[in-house]
């Protein structure tokens, strides 16, 4: 996106490396929309991680370790806040380590993050061919 971005933990930053390479991410932003709603009779605001727009959709999204993902708070948490972001058009999604550190997938795609903003002239391009045809 050619801009820098504010990570929490080293998994969104992962995360981020995925959007990056994602054809059918427009933009992203982070952190995402947030949203107010009650719980237990008290006004409580949350704030996602990314805010990402596609092609087709809108996503809203959490990236948490799985075991934060599997207690009971942020099991109900997450499916009231499904609901609210739904209502204002954005689907929310919630992605854990095994979805985003997936090998050698992501090692891939760091590997070549590295390269994504190098430049080269035809010239350079022309002897990289030549010398791999080389015998």
């Amino acid at each position: 996106m050619e801009t820098s971005f504010r990570y929490n933990s080293l998994l969104q930053k992962d995360f981020m490396y995925w959007l990056e390479f994602d054809t059918d991410v427009l933009s992203y932003n982070t952190p995402g929309i947030a949203v107010n709603y009650q719980s237990n009779g008290k006004e409580k605001s949350h704030t996602p991680d990314f805010q990402v727009v596609r092609h087709q959709k809108k996503q809203i999204i959490e990236v948490k370790s799985q075991k934060t993902v599997e207690s009971e708070k942020y099991i109900r948490l997450y499916q009231m806040l499904s609901g609210l972001y739904d209502e204002t058009g954005w689907t929310f999604v919630v992605l854990t380590e095994s979805e985003i550190r997936r090998e050698p997938i992501l090692a891939n795609i760091k590997l070549l993050y590295g390269y994504a903003r190098e430049s080269f002239s035809i010239d350079e391009y022309r002897n990289c061919w030549e010398i791999a045809a080389l015998p």
